[in-house]
């Protein structure tokens, strides 16, 4: 939480976000533990945030990303770039509807990370 402050507009928590994963990304950190991962699987990503692991992720591997911040899903999928093994998927990963769960189970994941 930003400091003094009792509680974020989406909009602020993104950019909030935005500068602290910026900061992970510029330490490899996103790089090093995507590279612990095998390649050639299909990953289940909870909270694409801007999109810098995402970035990672995708570098030989087919990734669903779930987020249920409009702000940070723009700034994500600006990010990718059209990258077609992403798919970053808006909802509420602690309620999920029946599509959302329809979605994750076609699929088929068979890592899941929340960096």
């Amino acid at each position: 939480m930003i400091k003094g402050s009792t509680s974020l507009t989406n909009f602020d928590y993104a950019n909030f976000w935005k500068n602290e994963s910026d900061s992970m990304a510029s330490n490899s950190l996103y790089c090093n533990l995507s590279e612990l991962l095998p390649v050639n699987k299909r990953v289940l990503e909870i909270g694409c945030g801007c999109g810098n692991g995402t970035i990672e992720l995708c570098k030989g591997r087919k990734v669903l990303s779930l987020d249920i911040n409009q702000f940070s899903i723009d700034l994500a999928r600006k990010r990718l770039n059209g990258n077609s093994n992403a798919l970053i998927h808006k909802c509420d990963f602690l309620k999920l509807r029946k599509s959302d769960k329809e979605l994750i189970s076609d699929f088929q994941p068979e890592i899941i990370v929340g960096f």
